[in-house]
């Protein structure tokens, strides 16, 4: 995979050093991934919600929080204080995906505080973008960049009770490691190696 790395906004995060971004191809061009920032709020937003509605279509309620001024709020912290990136197909925001060094609530401190993994949240194409491979882009350069950083693992949980997501999951080479409540429900915990990919 071709990655370039392009410039983008600089926030500053102690102790996790933060990249501004990168450019992969696609089946739809090049996907360009930058660092948000606080004007990308509300592209953030929409993916999320785009996202959810669709999870909700296919059987799988959500907290309705999320479709709300809170949901708004939910990622304006993220982008504030995590290492938040969106990718654009041309100027429309279509996918986005945080990184985080821990997730003890997930993982237990045990393995969520080991130092060994990048730990992803948040991840979401917008529907009409869908089958294109820019999910499997993204979290492709996700592996790379947690890779960057010195992590053997990447991380990841989602909604036990959608089979369709984990097996999309398991067919980008996460393999399952557990589950843990989550609200009455149940999430799946994922993980595979890191891979780098080259910069062009």
């Amino acid at each position: 995979m071709d990655v370039s790395t392009v410039s983008s906004r600089n926030h500053e995060q102690a102790d996790w050093e933060p990249q501004d971004g990168a450019r992969i191809p696609t089946g739809l061009g090049w996907l360009y991934i930058v660092r948000a920032g606080e004007d990308d709020v509300d592209g953030a937003f929409d993916i999320m919600v785009d996202t959810m509605k669709w999870v909700c279509s296919i059987g799988v309620p959500q907290p309705e929080w999320l479709f709300t001024e809170e949901g708004r709020a939910h990622i304006r912290k993220a982008v504030t204080y995590r290492e938040f990136y969106l990718a654009f197909c041309g100027s429309e925001p279509v996918a986005s995906l945080w990184i985080s060094p821990a997730d003890p609530p997930n993982w237990g401190e045990s393995i969520g505080n080991d130092g060994l993994a990048g730990y992803i949240h948040g991840f979401g194409v917008k529907r009409a973008f869908a089958g294109n491979g820019i999910g499997r882009a993204l979290l492709d350069w996700a592996s790379a960049r947690i890779a960057e950083l010195g992590r053997k693992y990447v991380r990841l949980d989602c909604d036990g009770e959608n089979p369709g997501i984990c097996r999309y999951y398991e067919s980008l080479g996460f393999r399952e490691r557990g589950s843990v409540p989550n609200r009455g429900s149940f999430n799946r915990l994922f993980e595979r190696a890191t891979k780098r990919v080259s910069q062009v």
